[in-house]
Order: C-alpha cells, then structure tokens, then sequence
C-alpha cells in the first residue's frame, strides 16, 4: 500500500527519495538497452507501466477498516526484468502522486523502495528458482515447471501489498 503524504519527513524522506532516484535511473538505463536490443518489443514497456499503473488503483477492502491493492511489479519483473519494473514502478508511483494523490511526493521515494524494488527484486527472486527447482525435481512438462515458479512469486506479489 501507498505510504501516505506526511508519514515521512525531513532526512529520511530525502535518503529514500535518493536511494528510489538511483535504483530508478539504474532501471532506466535497462529500459532503454531493452529498446534498443528489442526494438519491435518496445509496446511491451508501454504495457508493462500501464499494468503496474491501473492494477494498483484497485482498492481491496481489508478487515481493518483501511485497504489495499494489488501490485503489479512482481509480474513486470518476471516479464520484462526487474530494472525495468523499478524504472516504471517509479514513473507509475509518480504519476499517481500527482494525479490522485496516491502516496505525495514526499513519500515518493519511500513508495518506490516499498513497491518497486522490493515487489520486483521479491517477485522475480520468488519465480527465478523456480522452474529450474521444477525440472531437477523431476518435474515434466515447461508449464509445470513455470507454475512451480509463479506460485512464490504471485503470493508475494499479494503479501507485499498487505
């Protein structure tokens, strides 16, 4: 969930903002060898930022009275690699800021930390093992051993945001 606008101040909302520039910047340096490699699979990027954008506007009631959201980073970063779901967890997060008031500015670097690079370092760490796990347990065919993997991943992808 969005940290709300006000929750952090002073130096640690600086060294966060800091620390989300940089694992930003780093992310887009990949995007854009990503483009440049795979040209024709450029739409993908455009996805994938419209994904992780609309899926974590969907508000999930919680027992608490408050609620949460789905993230989508996880999946992007099994797609498309996790410095590129960095990059557009942190242009989504910014967006989201600024248009409906989604986290703030302050909190921004926060919010990318929380949902970009620990949804995307956590999901694509969860599902990386896991088809190779798959085929050395003697698993079978390549869905099987894919699912093996995107069990992990999809209950961090839901556990991240609670």
């Amino acid at each position: 969930m969005h940290i709300t606008e006000g929750v952090i101040t002073g130096t640690s909302a600086v060294m966060y903002t800091g620390a989300a520039v940089a694992a930003t910047a780093w992310g887009t340096g990949r995007m854009k060898r990503f483009a440049a490699k795979y040209p024709d699979k450029r739409p993908l990027l455009g996805m994938g930022g419209a994904l992780i954008f609309f899926i974590s506007l969907i508000p999930i009631l919680a027992l608490t009275g408050t609620c949460t959201h789905p993230a989508g980073t996880p999946l992007v970063a099994i797609l498309l690699g996790p410095g590129i779901g960095i990059a557009l967890a942190g242009l989504s997060l910014l967006l989201q800021a600024a248009f409906f008031a989604h986290g703030g500015f302050g909190t921004w670097g926060a919010n990318v930390i929380n949902l970009g690079i620990l949804g995307c370092l956590g999901g694509w760490g969860a599902y990386g093992p896991g088809p190779h796990f798959g085929r050395r347990a003697g698993g079978g065919d390549f869905g099987r051993r894919q699912t093996v993997g995107a069990g992990p991943a999809g209950t961090i992808a839901v556990d991240q945001t609670i």
